[in-house]
């Protein structure tokens, strides 16, 4: 049986672990402890009419996982609102479906991902590992916005449903997404780096504790600006080689779509 590394385990990892386990002798590799993988940057926000499909292959049922479902999102331009009526669109556990979803024959988490010697003996090494690209070759020239996101827990939600707020210029935007509850994940990206106070006003504004704070850039390359794609035996999948919509910064769709691809 042929060996197959999965390096990063977020969501083109495990997904592939699920569908390559049966045929292949399938190892996974996470540079973080199991209790601390997979806590990026992600609204969690999707559309369950796609998910769905994706997490059946995978042996599950993705109504066990949704938060909340959205019916009507307010986009604030420059003070004006208007509002969209959704179809689909939710937030899920995606911490708790990654983990269900995780299932090689072996898994190695806080593993040393600079050693060759791990890779040894494998015929495909496949390098998930989103905006590290840790396995194949860098990148010539790079694009990505710097983002910054919160759990928030409030005491009374701002608002009851989705809320996205552009920066001027498209170049970015903020964020409010519902958890379920009385969370949501609250956030800004922008190429101009004017997240952090569009952030600080919001939190200043409607306060909440603030259960978990992420930062890191997301990638807007589109694949054909990510090459090399595969090099040898290592093959790219997700944000590694570019699966993110640029002008959303939504990445969970295209690169569970690369994975089957």
């Amino acid at each position: 049986m042929k060996k197959i590394a999965i390096v990063g385990l977020g969501v083109s990892g495990s997904y592939l672990s699920s569908r390559l386990k049966d045929d292949y002798y399938v190892v996974g590799f996470e540079r973080v402890r199991e209790d601390k993988f997979d806590y990026s940057i992600c609204a969690w926000g999707t559309c369950k009419n796609i998910m769905k499909d994706f997490a059946k292959k995978a042996g599950l049922n993705f109504e066990d996982y949704i938060l909340h479902n959205g019916k009507e999102m307010q986009v604030d331009l420059n003070g004006k609102s208007i509002w969209i009526k959704l179809k689909g669109l939710c937030t899920y556990e995606k911490h708790k479906l990654i983990v269900d979803m995780i299932n090689a024959h072996e898994v190695h988490f806080n593993a040393d991902l600079r050693r060759n010697s791990n890779f040894e003996g494998f015929d495909l090494i496949i390098d998930s590992t989103s905006f590290s690209r840790a396995i194949l070759p860098p990148l010539k020239e790079d694009l990505f916005i710097p983002c910054l996101e919160y759990r928030v827990k409030f005491k009374e939600r701002p608002f009851d449903d989705f809320y996205i707020k552009p920066f001027s210029g498209l170049s970015g935007y903020f964020w409010y997404f519902p958890l379920g509850g009385k969370e949501a994940h609250v956030g800004a990206g922008d190429y101009y780096k004017r997240h952090i106070e569009e952030l600080k006003r919001f939190m200043n504004n409607y306060g909440g504790e603030i259960l978990r704070v992420i930062g890191r850039p997301i990638r807007i390359l589109p694949p054909s600006r990510c090459l090399p794609i595969y090099s040898g035996k290592i093959v790219g999948v997700g944000e590694a080689v570019g699966s993110v919509y640029p002008l959303l910064g939504e990445g969970i769709i295209p690169s569970l779509q690369c994975s089957d691809i």
